[in-house]
């Protein structure tokens, strides 16, 4: 049966309905990856202030050029909770959700560089006084939000060999994770140890489980012929060095530090 010319036109519309609808899809993601980028230049390039679904989606753009990645950066948000165990999944969690290898290494990348980088700076400083353990535990774990433990690796001379920032645990539980600052101090053969951990509140003061904690890792690790150096609660202003009971304000020089604790920060 022969089309009418009315048949051909209807045709040609429906043809041109559906030609424009993958252009202008492609238009309508092309601009929105253009303004999550533009809104990490406008701030500086850093990412303060961005919400974590924005930061995966560009990290995401350089591996999945042309694809809609907003559902996927949601739907791997929603699975693990957020940004930092996204960037802390098993490669085997991370694939099961159709991430090419590529993708899952920039991921794995994407988590270790900036601690990489920051570690070859300060590999070899040399910690002698709690004013410098304070300044850096506060630079480590000052951008934290939910409450983390940082292990700092000293060797025989207080020369930095290794830190690493680990959960604290589960909300319900209070006590540290022992057994895994152990495990990080012995494979990095440490001598000295410090641990710090943040209180998101702002308020230094150490809690009863501060304290009774920080003794029993005390003795663990003495026990292993490791000494443990200091505990420090990061907060803001204020942190606090658990075993000398020295309160160190971040925002003063480090005289003015000093003279208001009236505590002479050599150890």
């Amino acid at each position: 049966m022969e089309k009418t010319n009315a048949d051909c036109s209807t045709e040609n519309i429906k043809l041109s309905r559906s030609e424009k609808t993958p252009k202008s899809m492609s238009s309508l993601h092309s601009g929105h990856r253009e303004r999550v980028r533009q809104s990490f230049i406008d701030r500086g390039c850093t990412l303060s202030g961005m919400y974590e679904h924005q930061v995966l989606e560009m990290l995401l753009f350089y591996c999945q050029k042309r694809a809609d990645v907003n559902p996927l950066a949601h739907k791997l948000l929603n699975y693990f909770g957020s940004l930092y165990n996204v960037l802390n999944a098993d490669k085997a969690e991370l694939s099961r959700f159709g991430l090419s290898d590529n993708t899952i290494m920039l991921i794995k990348l994407s988590n270790c560089i900036s601690t990489y980088s920051e570690e070859v700076q300060y590999k070899n400083s040399r910690f002698t006084t709690l004013d410098s353990i304070i300044d850096f535990s506060y630079k480590v774990l000052g951008k934290y939000t939910d409450e983390k433990v940082c292990v700092i690796c000293l060797n025989v001379s207080q020369r930095l060999l290794h830190y690493e920032c680990i959960d604290f645990g589960l909300p319900s539980k209070s006590e540290f994770p022992r057994r895994r600052i152990i495990e990080i101090a012995l494979h990095h053969n440490a001598v000295n140890l410090v641990i710090a951990h943040n209180h998101p509140s702002g308020v230094c003061s150490p809690s009863t489980q501060d304290i009774n904690g920080t003794e029993l890792l005390y003795q663990m690790l003495f026990d292993l012929n490791i000494r443990l150096v200091e505990h420090v609660i990061v907060a803001y202003p204020h942190c606090y060095a658990v075993m000398n009971g020295y309160i160190k304000d971040i925002t003063a020089s480090g005289d003015q530090a000093e003279e208001k604790s009236g505590y002479v920060t050599d150890f």
